[in-house]
């Protein structure tokens, strides 16, 4: 009686464990780094350091907080040399947001670095942040010592003060890959309700030139205003150039009323009505998409240039079946199906595999699966890679399984066999019985 008592007990005290572990992250929120990360050595560091820089997308629908970036760095011979994390740079990454990361490796061995492998990690924010900072005017130089500097001001349009108002600016090349970040604080770094503080920000290396630059900022207390301008509500992938424009002028004033829009920066399309929506198509190739808009005022005056970004994924996912070898045979009811996939533009998310009629198994991120107790005869397997665009293809193999000996050799086969031994066996049994005669 006692032991049973003792066992309720424990079942008790696992099952009230359970409900208070860490919160599981729900199948709602979601974030994903993008694609558009770089690497690259500082050697004006001592030691040696090198640095991994790019962009975390909120791709769910809460939002999101300790978001942990891990990066794996190997050497040419893809041996392990260590692993490095950073939390990205904003405390709270709103749903259809994005925000910058940088992770650094400090040490000799920096220069053994020849590539890299990254992972995440991330939280549900469950708290509240209202969207009241306002980026304003802001432009970028480089000053006498060739770095680039982002100047602008912020405005605070919130009820109370902001305080410690950071703003983080990210630097794009002609691909839309960033090269690098800047960070700093407005001075003074506390904003008053409806006041506005200039900021200075600093890209602490050097790069010959760049395409495009972003800015995203965050308070103690509050979020900044989005951009104006979202492509296709803001989804991170789009699998055609027809792609729909969400305009916004909520950090706007009211008289906005006309708005014009560019895939270059460059040549930008007449100034037409404002409206909330308009449809948009994009250039065409695989990769970074970048529109930009600007909205005018009924008295003529111009606001800042806006943009969004969004990756053009329009080719399938390429997948190969490495076992078993199609057309061949396995002496087993037991075989382990293996395969490669691979897509450059957004990444594999899954794979599905099936056997020849029955429902599709998912595997997730694996590549191998076992069939267990495979009739003899013919049979097909099916892979199906989907990528992180919604893109799937799949192939498949024949293969025949001979588990059963006579299998192989057919009904006729297995008829001469059994003849053979039949005449060897009369055979064997006539010479015994001569034998017992003499």
């Amino acid at each position: 009686m006692q032991r049973t008592c003792l066992l309720i007990l424990l079942f008790l005290s696992v099952a009230f464990l359970s409900t208070i572990s860490m919160p599981s992250v729900s199948a709602q929120s979601q974030a994903i780094i993008m694609p558009n990360h770089t690497g690259y050595f500082d050697n004006t560091t001592i030691p040696v350091t090198y640095h991994v820089v790019g962009e975390v997308s909120n791709v769910g629908t809460v939002s999101l907080e300790l978001l942990n970036v891990t990066a794996s760095f190997y050497a040419q011979d893809n041996s392990l040399i260590g692993s490095s994390s950073s939390y990205v740079l904003l405390d709270v990454l709103l749903p259809s947001r994005k925000a910058p990361f940088e992770v650094v490796w400090v040490g000799v061995a920096a220069s053994q670095i020849y590539n890299y492998s990254l992972s995440l990690e991330f939280g549900e924010y469950m708290g509240e942040r209202p969207i009241t900072l306002q980026i304003l005017q802001n432009t970028v130089h480089a000053d006498e010592a060739g770095f680039l500097k982002v100047n602008g001001t912020m405005r605070n349009l919130g009820t109370s003060n902001a305080t410690a108002v950071r703003v983080i600016a990210s630097f794009y090349d002609l691909q839309g890959r960033v090269l690098g970040i800047a960070r700093g604080y407005t001075l003074p770094s506390t904003i008053m309700p409806d006041h506005a503080e200039s900021f200075e920000i600093e890209l602490p290396r050097k790069v010959g030139s760049f395409s495009d630059y972003s800015i995203t900022a965050e308070s103690t207390e509050y979020e900044a205003i989005g951009t104006q301008v979202t492509i296709n509500y803001g989804a991170t992938y789009t699998t055609t150039t027809w792609v729909t424009l969400i305009l916004s002028s909520n950090d706007l004033r009211s008289s906005i009323t006309q708005m014009r829009f560019s895939n270059d920066n460059t040549t930008f399309t007449n100034w037409e009505p404002y409206t909330t929506f308009r449809s948009w198509t994009v250039p065409e190739g695989d990769g970074i998409k970048t529109v930009y808009a600007q909205f005018m005022e009924n008295t003529s005056s111009i606001s800042p240039l806006y943009f969004d970004t969004i990756i053009l994924d329009t080719t399938l996912p390429a997948i190969t079946i490495t076992y078993p070898v199609n057309a061949s045979e396995i002496a087993s009811s037991t075989t382990t199906a293996t395969w490669t996939g691979f897509d450059a533009t957004s990444g594999i998310t899954s794979y599905e595999v099936k056997l020849n009629n029955d429902s599709w198994i998912n595997v997730k991120t694996s590549t191998t699966h076992t069939f267990t107790n495979l009739t003899d005869g013919q049979h097909i397997i099916y892979v199906k890679a989907t990528d992180r665009a919604g893109l799937s293809n799949q192939e498949s193999i024949s293969f025949t399984v001979t588990s059963n000996p006579l299998a192989a050799i057919g009904l006729g086969g297995a008829i001469a066999i059994a003849a053979i031994i039949l005449v060897v066996a009369l055979a064997i049994l006539v010479y015994f019985v001569r034998i017992r005669k003499h």
